[in-house]
């Protein structure tokens, strides 16, 4: 059974859910006919947003749980401790990079599930993550063929996804902007990619759901557009990453100014992007996906703009047996005014609770003692809004 924090109790019946069934697709895929009629009444169902999160209900064999909608998601993912509460079969494993560096992954199947208690799916294969990548209460993803198979909408301001079986949306009111479905490899879901404005230069994006950041660039774009300089302040994030403000973000015919952007260190998916846009800025608008049209359509809501927050001590470190080392100090932070370097050791037995204290909120302070070679020194650092 799924712990209680994962359920969501549609406990909707199979015949119910069959009748009103729009798919039986593969593991992969959500597969039907072209589209040729004029728009008819969409099947509803609700979502939530949990956190940095837009979710939806997922039922597998009559429990169910919040998956969330991941629509720069390659392949569906499930928390690894409720697929074995669920006594999924297992199907080998698969080396992927969820969350950067590619890594062995086990894989379930899925026998049957609901989605929205509107769709039904045979054999569906996850990829099992440990509970830290999904976040608290939620049970699973589900990748971006739930918007690229079927005109769909994603209606922020009603909490519905909407999706038309048998004909196409209208989608009035809205804007339409060109998007496409890559196909990036065999037998995953394809990738949706629109355009995007950072400081006036045009960007490819991957359209993420599941992204956290508000945009998220590539080493190289970074680069190009002279973001990643140590004459910028950022904050230093996991992998060598770095959170810095831009002067502008356009996208949807909308103006946000300075926004946080993650750069990474490095490139990913550069055949078809240069980074991603993320639902922080995404769920800012009302979403209408027909990518057998090549369109996204957009309309602003009345959601209120998100955090996303970043480290305000401008440190990055790492555990080690004497405590935590300093991996990289952000430019103007406080830490970087204490005269903090990389590869200095902060002396500490409580190494969690350091860290929890390094990513406390405005003026809170932390205090501790610091190794460099034969010397030490005790540093106070208080947290700073710094970008």
């Amino acid at each position: 059974m799924l712990k209680s924090k994962y359920r969501d109790l549609l406990q909707v019946s199979f015949t119910d859910i069959r009748q009103r069934s729009i798919l039986a697709g593969s593991a992969t895929a959500l597969v039907f006919p072209r589209l040729t009629r004029a728009a008819a009444k969409p099947l509803v169902a609700p979502i939530k947003l949990i956190g940095h999160r837009v979710t939806i209900g997922v039922n597998i064999g009559g429990m169910g749980g919040s998956f969330a909608i991941d629509s720069g998601g390659a392949m569906s993912l499930i928390n690894e401790s409720v697929a074995r509460d669920l006594g999924l079969p297992e199907a080998g494993d698969l080396r992927i990079g969820v969350t950067g560096t590619p890594v062995l992954h086990q894989i379930f199947v899925a026998p049957e599930l609901t989605i929205g208690a509107v769709i039904v799916q045979h054999h569906v294969r996850f990829v099992a993550v440990p509970g830290a990548v999904l976040g608290d209460g939620i049970a699973g993803s589900i990748s971006s063929g739930l918007l690229t198979t079927r005109p769909c909408l994603l209606d922020f301001d009603a909490l519905q996804w909407c999706v038309w079986n048998d004909s196409r949306p209208t989608f009035t009111g809205y804007t339409r902007f060109q998007a496409l479905a890559v196909d990036t490899k065999p037998g995953v879901s394809p990738m949706i990619t629109a355009e995007a404005q950072v400081n006036g230069t045009p960007v490819r994006c991957v359209i993420d759901t599941g992204g956290e950041s508000f945009v998220r660039l590539n080493r190289s774009m970074a680069e190009h557009l002279d973001l990643w300089t140590d004459a910028r302040p950022y904050a230093p994030v996991a992998q060598g990453g770095r959170i810095v403000r831009v002067d502008t973000l356009s996208f949807g015919g909308v103006l946000f100014e300075r926004p946080l952007a993650l750069l990474l260190s490095t490139d990913r998916n550069t055949n078809i992007s240069d980074g991603l846009i993320g639902l922080p800025t995404l769920r800012r608008f009302n979403i209408g996906f027909d990518l057998d049209a090549d369109a996204l359509w957009l309309r602003q809501n009345s959601l209120p703009a998100t955090d996303y927050r970043y480290a305000l001590s401008g440190l990055a470190v790492s555990k080690i047996d004497r405590g935590l080392r300093v991996d990289d100090v952000g430019s103007q932070s406080p830490a970087a005014d204490t005269g903090l370097i990389p590869g200095d050791i902060i002396e500490t037995s409580e190494p969690a609770n350091v860290i929890r204290q390094l990513n406390a909120s405005a003026e809170a302070e932390v205090t501790f003692r610091v190794q460099r070679g034969a010397s030490r020194r005790v540093v106070t650092l208080r947290m700073l809004e710094y970008l």
